[in-house]
């Protein structure tokens, strides 16, 4: 009886390596989408937390200042001051996005002390592609997204 070799042959494994080569090339269209919007909550939530982390700040008179945030492509920044023009940077702290954002609409918000309520209510749109999401802030303070 003779003795088969054990092992794979050349073409085994190229049609092994080209059909897992075909399949990942499917997936990418299909989960692309899926990163976009998960890119994008994961902007939306950062600015949300900053936008909190901003109002208890100034809520609680934290270096006797208000505090406020700054809505830019690449993050956010927390920032002590009435504006973000006349802010003490070295009080500033930096949240960067997973990706660059197209921001519209209102991009910074300033909250009063003691009270939390922001000087100027508006909405923050955040964009990536086709995908938008919509923050808002109402001259209480509150946030919904």
């Amino acid at each position: 009886m003779p003795i088969k070799p054990k092992g794979f042959t050349l073409i085994e494994v190229l049609l092994s390596v080209a059909l897992i080569a075909v399949l990942f090339g499917i997936s990418i269209p299909v989960f692309s989408p899926a990163l976009l919007k998960n890119d994008l909550e994961s902007s939306a939530d950062l600015t949300v937390q900053s936008l909190r982390r901003a109002q208890v700040l100034s809520q609680t008179v934290q270096n006797d200042s208000q505090w406020g945030i700054k809505v830019q492509n690449y993050g956010v920044v927390l920032f002590r001051g009435n504006s973000f023009s006349d802010r003490d940077t070295a009080f500033d702290e930096f949240t960067d996005f997973p990706t660059n954002i197209d921001i519209n609409d209102t991009d910074e918000f300033v909250f009063e002390k003691l009270t939390g309520r922001t000087t100027g209510p508006g909405n923050i749109t955040l964009t990536l592609k086709e995908y938008s999401k919509i923050i808002s802030v109402n001259s209480m303070g509150a946030v919904e997204y």
